[in-house]
């Protein structure tokens, strides 16, 4: 019998620690800063001090009395120091919510610093705030609600910092308390999802936030780089839902990166999980295609595409050719790596490139460099011998000067084809002629 209590009581506290009735990341800040998992920053000017009034009362006016707490005192620091306190990493596997307390200590209408609070996505950069204050002093507790929407396997840390402005005063939080259920007045966000667009296209994110839109609530999207991009459009979810939609336009490559979605209330903030914006580089071959055929009214080209500049999966080729004089311009889709350009003009030098697409809207990357290949003359009626269009005649006398004239008409016997052809001679004021 005791066997089987003693396993229920194991089963009833593994469910209630399972439910979450015992947080990691909760502080009062009564017992050392390492019983609750807290730590200093490592790459910053100042630490952040622990302070008991109960036990140990001030009679500083700005201290607050009667609390535990961690502070920063600005007085007599130059402006621009910092001090970072960063929680554990948390865990969680549901909707819950983060509360904590700040105070802003000094004289009347005074700014003794900014107090900036960030969250940490797994193992990635600081980023930016998600909710910062500056003042003006109040001597007074204040509470801010965070709806962190980021779950296991993720995890993520709080980091609060606080920056000095050179004026006297402190900054300080107590209570920082994970919930087991969703903020009151803050709303949460459903999982956003990455977006992958081609280098100068729009990439729109889409924010589901859990809760009924307010007046109050204000909405961005935050790269973890920089980058912001206010909210274009809501509409309806259903009746406890609605969607934000944001987007980055004029994408490049320096824009990739990680980005989530903010909204503030008047109460907190609410913060989404990260997703990955992908900018692909369209497609653009390094070498132009290989001329192997020449005809007088064709040419036969090697697309030569398999090294490129830009990203791949190649889905689409195809070989662009223009006169070199004049304005003729042809685009023909390709689906081999040999391609013949047929009803061409015979001799006439054309410049050919190749281009390549890839997936998704604006995928199709700009001309490879260009291959220039002149057609072959023209053959005969019978196809003994050819004709161009511009043959030149060398004469070993001088020509009568009544050739400078005009036309001149005059048989010429045909020995390879045994017929004769009556040709037109425009002389020229030099002893060759055009044929």
């Amino acid at each position: 019998m005791d066997k089987v209590i003693n396993c229920l009581f194991a089963a009833i506290t593994l469910l209630l620690s399972a439910r979450g009735e015992v947080f990691k990341g909760d502080c009062n800040f009564e017992k050392p800063l390492a019983a609750c998992g807290y730590s200093q920053g490592r790459d910053d000017d100042l630490d952040w001090e622990q302070t008991n009034t109960r036990e140990k009362p001030s009679s500083d006016p700005w201290m607050p009395s009667g609390s535990t707490f961690m502070m920063v005192n600005t007085s007599g620091r130059f402006a621009g120091q910092k001090a970072l306190l960063l929680t554990p990493q948390l865990r969680e596997n549901d909707t819950h919510c983060v509360t904590f307390h700040y105070y802003i200590g000094g004289r009347d209408n005074s700014h003794p610093g900014h107090l900036n609070v960030y969250i940490k996505e797994n193992n990635s950069p600081m980023g930016m705030p998600v909710w910062n204050v500056s003042g003006p002093a109040t001597r007074s507790w204040g509470q801010i609600e965070l709806a962190i929407s980021t779950y296991w396997p993720n995890f993520y840390q709080i980091v609060f910092e606080a920056v000095t402005s050179g004026q006297r005063g402190m900054l300080a939080i107590k209570d920082v308390v994970v919930q087991g259920h969703q903020c009151m007045n803050t709303p949460h966000f459903l999982t956003i999802k990455g977006v992958e667009v081609n280098a100068g296209q729009t990439a729109s994110f889409h924010c589901t936030v859990n809760g009924r839109k307010r007046d109050n609530f204000r909405l961005w999207l935050q790269g973890i780089g920089g980058r912001e991009a206010p909210m274009k459009a809501t509409k309806p979810w259903n009746n406890r839902r609605f969607i934000g939609t944001f987007d980055v336009e004029n994408t490049t490559k320096g824009d990739s990166g990680r980005y989530r979605c903010i909204v503030h209330s008047d109460k907190g903030v609410g913060v989404s999980n990260y997703g990955e914006l992908t900018i692909k580089q369209p497609p653009v071959p390094i070498a132009p295609p290989q001329l192997t055929a020449v005809g007088a009214t064709y040419l036969w080209i090697q697309l030569n595409a398999n090294s490129i500049n830009g990203d791949g999966p190649i889905i689409d080729r195809e070989v662009e050719y223009r006169t070199v004089s004049g304005t003729m311009y042809d685009l023909q889709p390709v689906d081999k790596t040999t391609h013949k350009i047929g009803h061409l003009d015979p001799d006439t030098e054309y410049e050919i490139s190749v281009l390549l697409t890839r997936p998704l809207e604006g995928g199709t990357g700009a001309p490879g460099p260009p291959l220039r290949a002149r057609t072959k003359c023209a053959a005969s009626f019978h196809g003994r011998r050819k004709v161009c269009p511009v043959c030149l005649i060398s004469t070993p006398w001088p020509l009568p000067s009544r050739w400078h004239s005009g036309a001149l008409k005059m048989a010429v016997h045909d020995v390879h084809a045994g017929s004769k052809h009556l040709l037109r001679l425009q002389p020229l004021p030099t002893p060759h002629l055009h044929l």
